[in-house]
């Protein structure tokens, strides 16, 4: 496994599969309690909300000075009183599973999130490719790169 260079930030992508119907009250609960507290315990926060194909499909991405950051702030946030007393159990009985990448933030991934998506004509073309390849594309394995047949 790659591990990120000395000093250099980390991009943190969380995906989750949410239980059936989950999705709104998952996210009113994302923006108006953990959201909230990722921001005061000083945790950057790119982006979140639902899949624009699935409802019950969920993303959140955070941003890291470095991976020792990362493993301090999520450590004091998933470890704090706050969060096993008042949102762990309500928030986890609307996760069916979940899947995290962690990518180390180079200049050019940095600059590419802060870039709107049509200025991206590579990743443009590749997504339409594979979308052309697979047109069951709605359906998947979650967490499986397997196609399903």
């Amino acid at each position: 496994m790659s591990q990120p260079q000395s000093g250099s930030g980390v991009l943190d992508l969380r995906t989750y599969k949410l239980v059936p119907h989950g999705g709104q009250e998952f996210d009113r609960m994302f923006r108006e309690r953990a959201l909230p507290m990722l921001r005061r315990y000083g945790i950057d926060v790119v982006g979140y909300g639902p899949s624009l194909e699935d409802g019950d499909l969920y993303y959140l991405m955070r941003a890291f000075s470095s991976a020792a950051l990362r493993e301090e702030q999520l450590s004091a946030f998933y470890g704090s009183d706050e969060w096993r007393d008042n949102h762990r159990n309500s928030v986890l009985a609307l996760i069916e599973s979940y899947h995290t990448v962690v990518i180390e933030l180079t200049p050019s991934t940095a600059q590419r999130c802060s870039t709107p998506a049509r200025a991206w004509p590579t990743l443009a073309g590749e997504a339409q490719f594979v979308a052309h390849r697979n047109p069951r594309k709605h359906e998947h394995r979650w967490g499986s790169a397997a196609p399903v047949r």
